[in-house]
């Protein structure tokens, strides 16, 4: 009929049942048997004194009693009772030695849980921080309201969280998961594989990237952001200032509010900007893009972009092909070009620009002159403030006299053949390589215009291209 308790009993006389579900001598209102030569004879029809029938009572953490079989679980014949179902595990739980600490599964070691309020889960974890929670295998909790779980890994400080395997999070607020990775600065984060993120609120994510300075963010594969509030990302990727910023693949970021991105680019200037493949930005405040273009050190605020152009000094516009500028102040554009002068602009192929303030467009000029205009194809400027276009224009170089030709058009046929068709000297002579020789007279005729036909008004002084001067006479 079930389990009972025994409670100040004589073996002789009547049996009874008290309050609690107790068999006992002592008179009560249930009496369910009675002991006779030994034996305990009961009955659960019994009445009590008072003649009420006994009652089953339902069982409670502190009343003996009856139960009914509920979901997923069974009894057999002999009133075994098995649990069905269910999938449970058995899972011991036992005080830790810490106050209000609980060990899960590791019955044997209650020096696991030694904080105050700590849970130790798991195998041979520890949870030694007060409010900690170690769950996994051999991790440890440390730091105050930390949280482990995962393998070996290591939760020191305040709030700190490690998960994964062999992880480390060692200040307030810290974060790591994944495999190896630690988070050393306050509030950091380090996830993915063996990453680093060492100061504070700094965030190192991907496989073996680094954050070592504050607000510094490295993600992808090898990437290291050393610089403060840096940011690294990609493939062997580079930041070690102050807001620099490296992306793409193999790209550097050394200058203070540096940008480096695309394939081995590197920006080592402050604000400096390289951008392309194999580009390098060496000046403060530059900015290179394209392929293999260089900026040199000692440069600054330059623009370049296009292809294996470089660029030795301060202000300068630069792009295309092969350009080599080592001035100041200059636009280029084209390609091949060579350009010393300061404050020029050159555009077109194959010039070389040496003058000061020059302008040469077009192909294959040599300007040697300051503020002078070449355009065309393969002229020489050696005299300052001259114009000439056309082609294979004559070389002034070597003039000394105090005339020289200040606006010229070349109609040359090569190297070995220059020549100029017209040309305006300094005195205001107008020059031309077109005539022929006249003979006889001529005279006005009675149609002129002029006020007084038969006394010109000026004479305009005219030169062949052998030397001989000639007047013309100006009417009005």
């Amino acid at each position: 009929i079930g389990e009972f308790q025994i409670k100040d009993f004589e073996i002789s006389g009547s049996v009874y049942l008290d309050s609690t579900g107790k068999l006992t001598n002592t008179e009560t209102n249930t009496k369910i048997g009675f002991i006779e030569e030994g034996h305990i004879y009961l009955s659960i029809q019994g009445a009590s004194s008072g003649g009420e029938p006994y009652t089953l009572p339902i069982a409670s953490p502190i009343v003996l009693g009856g139960i009914k079989v509920g979901d997923n679980l069974s009894i057999e014949e002999d009133g075994t009772l098995n649990a069905t179902g269910g999938g449970g595990v058995d899972l011991p739980i036992i005080r830790g030695s810490g106050t209000n600490s609980i060990v899960y599964n590791d019955p044997l070691e209650t020096d696991r849980a030694t904080g105050l309020n700590a849970n130790s889960f798991g195998n041979d974890s520890e949870a030694s921080g007060e409010n900690a929670f170690a769950t996994g295998w051999r991790t440890s909790a440390s730091g105050h309201t930390s949280h482990t779980e995962g393998y070996g890994t290591s939760a020191t400080q305040y709030t700190s969280h490690a998960e994964g395997y062999s992880t480390s999070s060692e200040n307030f607020g810290s974060h790591s998961e994944g495999n190896l990775s630690i988070a050393r600065g306050f509030a950091s984060h380090a996830e993915g594989n063996v990453c680093i993120a060492n100061d504070q609120g700094s965030h190192a994510e991907g496989s073996r990237t680094e954050a070592y300075q504050q607000g510094s963010h490295s993600e992808g594969d090898q990437t290291i952001a050393s610089g403060y509030s840096s940011h690294a990302e990609g493939f062997v990727t580079i930041a070690s200032e102050q807001y620099a910023h490296a992306e793409g693949q193999r790209t550097t970021a050394s200058g203070g509010s540096s940008h480096a991105e695309g394939l081995y680019c590197t920006a080592s200037a402050e604000g400096s900007h390289a951008e392309g493949d194999h580009s390098i930005a060496l000046g403060r405040c530059s900015h290179v893009e394209g392929i293999w273009n260089e900026e040199l050190a000692g440069t600054s605020h330059n623009h370049v972009e296009g292809n294996l152009n470089s660029v030795a000094s301060y202000g300068n516009h630069v792009e295309g092909y092969g350009n080599n500028v080592s001035s100041s102040r200059s636009h280029v554009e084209g390609s091949n070009n060579i350009v010393t002068g300061n404050d020029t602009h050159t555009e077109g192929n194959d010039h070389t620009n040496k003058g000061l303030a020059s302008h040469a467009e077009g192909v294959g000029h040599v300007v040697n002159s300051d503020v002078s205009h070449v355009e065309g194809s393969n002229n020489i400027s050696s005299i300052n403030y001259q114009h000439i276009q056309g082609q294979f224009a004559e070389d002034d170089t070597g003039y000394s006299g105090d005339n020289p030709k200040v606006d010229k058009i070349g109609w040359g046929g090569g190297d070995s053949y220059r020549k100029d068709i017209s040309w305006i000297r300094a005195d205001g002579t107008i020059g031309t390589s077109a005539h022929a020789v006249g003979s006889g007279t001529a005279s006005l005729g009675s149609n002129c215009p002029a006020i007084d036909p038969s006394t010109p008004y000026a004479w305009l002084k005219f030169e062949l291209d052998d030397g001989t001067i000639g007047y013309v006479p100006f009417f009005r």
